[in-house]
């Protein structure tokens, strides 16, 4: 089929600086499960910055010029759905015989399921746990933190001045507080742990605010602590500036992502001497919570060769092939038989693994989503933090807010 003729299938996907490692990958595995049975059809990536990819897909799809798949962020699938943009994928499904249900990783999975309907499948997911300085800790006589009542006591403990010039220049903790996902993702993972969310679905149905429990009451509590303990701009510590004073030897703790692993700064730090661990993120006053993010795969709903998309995503989604491939990319393979597949069966993963039994997706994927996490919660977590309001009128306004647009989408 297709033989005597040639194809060429477009897409777009995010740009990452390992790009020519990310391709490589894929034709490895598409050479072994693809090209056998298509060998003249030919692949095209267009890399989008993160923050275009969105507005890159949208208005070309609405422009009538389409890409045939495209790798999309889990939070903007509902976008991409609601716009007509996504092909199902449940006949594919049940004629390669994948039981969507057990051959992926659930809670990301389901981001791209709506009302019973495929419309895409995980690529990728993360799952965040807590790395430990060994030496800091040996040296300060204390014991890995189980909860985050520790947690925060050891980042109070760890935070110094380590030679003598009247300057803190060692930290236990810091914040990221740079971008518009942390207070859902890297530090909303110990909300996740309180058993609350920033908003959630309930039986019936129905949306509604979480931010209005005491869970979220204890979670901004235990930020501000945080806070405390470090320096007063931590405001201008970025992602990067936490993590390499992680790799200097100069932060206690750190929220560690799975792509983390194969970083070179983290590397070179190892083999000048830095030693450190990952434990599971410590119990918040539920149990020990890790958010889940990542990318899925989809076809387009425009393409003139939706069978040939399909054998695409069904090759990647080998589980050799989704192992070798989410490695390369720092993240964690969503089907599940790659755990059998090295890197992920060597014992490296093995925390992180076991974090991702208790990871979810921090909330429901609806058109109100991003709304709510990047303008209403951040905005309020972030003005609690910089002490701008207190915590309970955050809360108190977030949750005002949330519950109002979340009954306007409801009536809609």
């Amino acid at each position: 089929m297709f033989r005597g003729i040639q194809v060429k299938l477009t897409v777009i996907a995010l740009i990452l600086v390992i790009v020519p490692l990310r391709v490589a990958a894929r034709e490895k595995y598409l050479e072994k499960y693809f090209y056998n049975e298509y060998p003249n059809v030919k692949i095209e990536y267009e890399f989008i910055p993160f923050n275009d990819m969105e507005s890159k897909a949208i208005t070309s799809f609405a422009g009538g010029v389409s890409y045939d798949m495209m790798i999309v962020n889990h939070l903007a699938i509902v976008q991409y759905k609601e716009a007509g943009m996504l092909l199902p994928l449940n006949d594919f499904l049940k004629s390669s015989g994948i039981d969507f249900d057990t051959y992926f990783s659930a809670s990301i999975a389901k981001c791209g399921v709506f009302d019973g309907t495929v419309y895409s499948i995980p690529r990728d997911t993360d799952t965040r746990v807590l790395a430990v300085n060994k030496k800091m800790f040996t040296e300060a006589g204390l014991a890995y933190p189980t909860t985050t009542a520790e947690m925060v006591e050891c980042a109070k403990a760890l935070t110094k001045d380590t030679d003598g010039d009247n300057v803190i220049d060692q930290y236990g903790m810091l914040l990221d507080a740079s971008g518009p996902y942390h207070p859902s993702y890297e530090l909303g993972q110990f909300l996740l742990g309180n058993g609350v969310k920033v908003f959630t679905q309930g039986e019936d149905g129905k949306f509604f605010s979480q931010l209005n429990t005491q869970g979220a009451k204890d979670f901004m509590d235990f930020s501000k602590a945080l806070v405390e303990t470090g320096p007063e701009d931590f405001i201008s510590y970025d992602g990067s500036k936490i993590f390499s004073l992680f790799c200097q030897g100069k932060l206690g703790m750190y929220v560690f992502g799975s792509w983390n692993i194969t970083n070179a700064e983290l590397a070179e730090a190892v083999k000048n001497g830095l030693e450190y661990d990952l434990i599971l993120n410590p119990k918040g006053t539920d149990h020990s919570g890790a958010s889940q993010g990542g990318y899925h795969y989809a076809i387009s709903a425009q393409t003139k060769y939706p069978e040939i998309c399909w054998k695409v995503l069904e090759a990647l989604s080998k589980p050799d092939a989704a192992a070798e491939i989410c490695y390369t990319e720092g993240g964690l393979p969503c089907v599940l038989d790659s755990y059998k597949e090295e890197p992920f069966s060597s014992g490296l993963y093995d925390v992180i693994a076991q974090q991702i039994l208790t990871a979810e997706v921090p909330v429901p994927q609806i058109s109100v989503t991003n709304e709510i996490l990047t303008e209403i919660w951040y905005n309020a977590w972030l003005s609690a933090m910089l002490g701008e309001t207190t915590s309970e009128e955050a809360l108190n306004g977030a949750h005002e807010e949330i519950t109002a647009l979340l009954e306007d989408y409801m009536a809609k």
